[in-house]
């Protein structure tokens, strides 16, 4: 009787459980639409996200930042400085503008994948295996490939945490 009982719970669950994994999933898709593929191309793109764009495109692609900031202040959309970070907390994805120019795309997960291989997640001998040894390190653990791959890797506790594109 209480087999019977839990299973006829559990039939009467199961269509509401999977309504609620492809809603969820859809969301997922959908916060990631604005970068499109994700592939990183140094010095061209990251997805849709092109070194070419200016603050109003990136604005007219991905809507208000959730921050803006620099040299650890914040601004509001209406009066930030010549130098400014725009940050997109649902992607994750940072964009440091110089006046209009894009200088620089900051990567924070796995979405986001190099040709090669390179994404956040991986340790320093993944990233070594795939480009060698990096043509500086610098203090806090970072990794530049600057010469030939435009990037600079951040790694925290042991594993590769944010991939920063450069133009």
């Amino acid at each position: 009787m209480k087999i019977v009982k839990i299973r006829n719970l559990f039939l009467k669950l199961l269509p509401v459980s999977l309504l609620i994994l492809l809603i969820s999933c859809g969301e997922i898709t959908a916060k990631y639409d604005a970068v499109g593929d994700g592939k990183i191309l140094p010095g061209d793109r990251v997805g849709t996200v092109n070194f070419s764009m200016t603050r109003t495109e990136i604005v007219a692609l991905m809507g208000s930042p959730d921050s803006i900031f620099y040299g650890g202040d914040s601004f509001q959309l209406a009066d930030y400085p010549v130098d400014a970070y725009f940050y997109y907390g649902y992607v994750p994805i940072s964009i440091r503008f110089h006046n209009e120019n894009m200088e620089e795309i900051t990567v924070f997960n796995d979405y986001f994948v190099m040709d090669n291989g390179i994404k956040t997640g991986l340790t320093k001998t993944d990233i070594q295996s795939i480009a060698g040894i990096p043509d500086n390190e610098t203090a806090g653990d970072n990794w530049e490939y600057l010469v030939n791959l435009k990037i600079m890797i951040e790694f925290r506790d042991g594993k590769s945490d944010q991939i920063n594109v450069h133009k």
